[in-house]
C-alpha cells in the first residue's frame, strides 16, 4: 500500500487550482482545430528560436482560445514586455517602451523605402534576446527574429510599408523580447 500525505489549506487548494488550469488548458489546446496541439509543443514553439511550424501557425490562425494560450505562455517567458502605448505618438515614427527597453523607429537616409527597427535592451546586460514578437487586440501574434544583440542593440531593416512597421505603429499592440 502507498502512503501519501494530503496536503491541507493554501496547499490543497493551490493544487486544485494548477489541476484546473492544466484540465483547462489540455481542453483549448485539442479543441476546434482538427490537430492536436500539446502543451509541450506549443511551450517549445513559444520559447526555441524563430521557427515555422505549419500545424501550430494553423491553429492559432484558427482557434482564438489557442491564440489566448499562446500569449499567456508569450508574456510568462519573455524577458520585456512592451505595453500598449498610453497615447498616441505625435511623431510619424514612435517610441515604444517598455521595463528595460524601447524599440524604436528610424527611417534610413540611403534607402528612402527602409525602416530600421531598433531594439534596445538596456536591462540585462548579458541577454541573449532571439527574437521580437508583437501581438494585436485579437491575440494574433507575428514573431520575428532579432539578429545578434550587440551593445544592447540589435536591428531589423525591413520596408516601410512592411506588417512589422505597421503592428508597431499602431499604439494598440503589444510586443514581447525573448
Amino acid at each position: 500500500m502507498t502512503k501519501f500525505e494530503i496536503p491541507l489549506d493554501e496547499r490543497l487548494e493551490d493544487a486544485k487550482r494548477k489541476f484546473s488550469e492544466l484540465n483547462q488548458m489540455k481542453e483549448l489546446l485539442s479543441a476546434t482545430t482538427g490537430k492536436r496541439i500539446s502543451p509541450s509543443r506549443l511551450f517549445t514553439y513559444v520559447t526555441e528560436a524563430v521557427t515555422v511550424d505549419p500545424d501550430i501557425e494553423a491553429a492559432l490562425a484558427a482557434d482564438e482560445n489557442l491564440r489566448r494560450v499562446y500569449r499567456d505562455m508569450l508574456e510568462q517567458g519573455s524577458t520585456y514586455h512592451v505595453p500598449e502605448a498610453m497615447a498616441a505618438s505625435s511623431g510619424e515614427w514612435p517610441v515604444r517602451e517598455g521595463k528595460g527597453c524601447r524599440i524604436r523607429l528610424e527611417p534610413s537616409r540611403a534607402e528612402p523605402d527602409q525602416i530600421y527597427v531598433i531594439v534596445e535592451l538596456t536591462g540585462d546586460e548579458g541577454n541573449t534576446a532571439t527574437a521580437l514578437v508583437i501581438c494585436d487586440t485579437d491575440n494574433n501574434c507575428r514573431r520575428y527574429a532579432l539578429p545578434g544583440v550587440r551593445d544592447g542593440v540589435a536591428q531589423i531593416i525591413t520596408g516601410r510599408d512592411s506588417d512589422l512597421v505597421g503592428l508597431l505603429k499602431d499604439p494598440k499592440t503589444e510586443a514581447f523580447i525573448r
